[in-house]
């Protein structure tokens, strides 16, 4: 993981200074002399501003497309692990077919319904002020989401793939489409289980990183954790979430494979999370497309915005330097 975030400050640095060496080159002579440049001193700095600057949104680009291509390869997968072929050992790959519990059933705590995986979330936007820096009167206005709980379980469970059968052992990340309820609906059941449950913190698990780790290393396939205080203040309005996943559901994991194990594990190195989407192959593989086109789309208006930018630079930049 530190290894790719390398990789991506050291793309960022070398399109800063493709931009600034580009700037620098093609800077502007005064429009009513003859071509007369200030001094070069003067140019780099204007050109490493603009160049520094012009890369965030080439970067962000290319990381689009970078995650597009990704998409368009785990499709690749998605297709032949649904017609077979042992997972390498130790390597990120692509699990698809029917999962099934072999563990005790759970019950999610907020729609109630019998499942072997559950993630919920309820939290809020709080808005607020702060003065501008400087001791200015002015106010700036600022919003941020606060997480009042959160939770996730998993029951030992295995996916029935093409191969055979492959054990779910890690905590995942579900990508698609969480239930959405009201507290009217959900308070009296979400207050009778937490009544029940070992609340170990507030907000999200990412911020409690002991916690996080120790999910991480639980590997028999029982996973549970729940966040927040209990309580949810009927005057806010809350955004509440649950991902379901039942017995005999069609999913698609995208994890790290452990023979040892015989299923699915935390992956250390990897810089995304495991993740499981769930429903029909061709309902998953069009997921996978329109997501890839997404993100193209996404690169295309981000280059639109590095174009845009080098265009007022050249345009309206430099103007003042011949005033």
């Amino acid at each position: 993981m530190k290894r790719s975030c390398l990789a991506w400050l050291g793309l960022y640095v070398l399109l800063a200074l493709v931009a600034t060496a580009s700037f620098f080159l093609q800077f502007p002579p005064s429009p009513t002399v003859p071509p007369s440049l200030p001094d070069a001193s003067f140019r780099l700095k204007a050109a490493l501003g603009a160049g520094f600057l012009g890369a965030f949104p080439a970067l962000f680009a290319l990381s689009m497309l970078y995650t597009g291509w990704l998409r368009l390869r785990e499709r690749a997968r998605l297709a032949r692990s649904s017609e077979g072929g042992a997972p390498a050992d130790g390597e990120q790959g692509v699990f698809f077919g029917p999962i099934r519990r072999d563990g005790p059933s759970l019950t999610a705590p907020l729609s109630g319904r019998e499942c072997l995986l559950y993630r919920y979330e309820v939290s809020h936007i709080e808005t607020g002020s702060r003065r501008r820096p400087g001791g200015q009167s002015m106010k700036v206005e600022t919003t941020r989401t606060i997480v009042d709980a959160e939770g996730f379980a998993l029951t030992p469970s295995t996916i029935q793939t093409a191969s055979g059968p492959v054990k779910l052992l890690t905590l995942v990340t579900p990508e698609f489409k969480a239930e959405r309820h009201t507290l009217g609906e959900v308070g009296e059941r979400y207050t009778a289980y937490v009544a029940t449950a070992a609340l170990k913190g507030t907000g999200s698990v990412d911020a409690h990183p002991s916690l996080l780790r120790s999910l991480q290393k639980d590997t028999d396939g029982a996973i549970r954790y729940d966040l927040g205080t209990g309580v949810l203040d009927p005057g806010v309005a809350h955004s509440i979430r649950e991902h379901v996943v039942q017995h005999g559901d069609n999913v698609v994991v995208f994890g790290k494979y452990s023979a040892a194990a015989g299923g699915i594990v935390h992956d250390p190195g990897s810089v995304w999370d495991t993740r499981l989407r769930k429903g029909s192959l061709e309902a998953l593989k069009r997921g996978l497309t329109l997501n890839a086109v997404g993100y193209v789309i996404g690169a295309g208006a981000w280059c639109a915005v590095a174009a845009v930018g080098a265009w007022v630079f050249f345009t309206f930049g430099p103007s003042h330097i011949w005033d």
